[in-house]
């Protein structure tokens, strides 16, 4: 079945948490420039569960990881139209992952959860409240997850790809 495919259904391509204070994150690093791999911890008995050394992640250390993760690395022109790219490869484009961070270890930013707006490359404050002791009670309370400096928790926006892919985009 054809139809075409109406922007007025398309979805936003990131949540919009309207009067939540953001802090801009700093763009002072090169992709390129620094090995993450370098803060493994790969002492696990996990066997592929890696995690970041407790107290070792800085705010530029995130900033890179989430541009790395799902930051916008490029932007195309077609004619007057713009078209934002993204480090996390995309079925048509869509986008449908976010990523939220509970911190409790990084001292240059409150604790509590954010939602990383990848096109203004910033954290927006959601949640000021702990949440990090909740989580861990519902991974399975495994130790080396209660000692990781932060916690990254990715979700999917079904709508973003069920807009063009109809029921083969959930």
């Amino acid at each position: 079945v054809y139809r075409e495919l109406s922007s007025e259904n398309k979805r936003y391509p990131v949540k919009n948490y309207q009067s939540k204070p953001s802090i801009q994150l700093p763009r002072s690093f090169n992709p390129g420039e620094k090995n993450l791999n370098l803060d493994i911890d790969t002492s696990s008995q996990f066997g592929l569960f890696h995690h970041l050394k407790p107290d070792s992640i800085s705010l530029n250390d995130l900033s890179q990881l989430l541009y790395l993760a799902n930051g916008i690395t490029l932007i195309k022109e077609y004619g007057s139209k713009k078209i934002s790219l993204r480090a996390a490869p995309s079925a048509g484009a869509c986008y449908p992952i976010e990523i939220y961070l509970i911190n409790e270890k990084i001292s240059e930013i409150e604790k509590g959860l954010y939602y990383y707006h990848p096109i203004e490359h910033s954290l927006l404050l959601l949640k000021k409240d702990l949440l990090k002791e909740s989580v861990w009670r519902e991974t399975y309370q495994l130790d080396f997850i209660k000692d990781a400096p932060i916690y990254l928790v990715f979700s999917n926006t079904f709508s973003r790809n069920s807009w063009k892919y109809l029921v083969r985009g959930l």
